[in-house]
């Protein structure tokens, strides 16, 4: 029997509600910054990236491709609706030179990291 939150597409069975949980990996390579981000079955033209010199906002709809009377499902996993993830980037980056492109169904954004502030280190005197 299929769950009521199951049903409207919610929570999974793991009780995590599969599109605000995609996956994320944000690594460096050099002088960029790479974050990939696994939206399987998702087209470019719905979702939205935004990113400023510290964070990168991910937004998209997965919609439905059928109607399927809900009482003849035997399992329900997967999910439909709005999605919307903000990430803090490790370092600054420049906006101006941000690359992405969405190959089966991972996002990859590539970005230069900023010359301007790199991350230092100081020595703090304790008083």
């Amino acid at each position: 029997m299929v769950k009521e939150e199951e049903k409207e597409g919610l929570v999974n069975v793991e009780g995590i509600h599969p599109l605000t949980s995609f996956w994320v990996d944000i690594f460096e390579d050099g002088d960029d910054l790479i974050a990939r981000a696994e939206l399987p079955g998702m087209k470019k033209e719905d979702i939205e990236v935004s990113i400023t010199d510290e964070t990168i906002k991910i937004c998209g709809e997965k919609k439905k491709e059928e109607e399927i009377d809900q009482k003849y499902y035997h399992k329900w996993e997967r999910s439909f609706g709005s999605f919307c993830r903000v990430f803090t980037l490790p370092t600054k980056i420049q906006v101006d030179k941000v690359k992405s492109t969405l190959k089966d169904g991972v996002l990859e954004l590539r970005m230069r990291k900023s010359k301007k502030e790199k991350n230092k280190e100081i020595k703090v005197k304790i008083e």
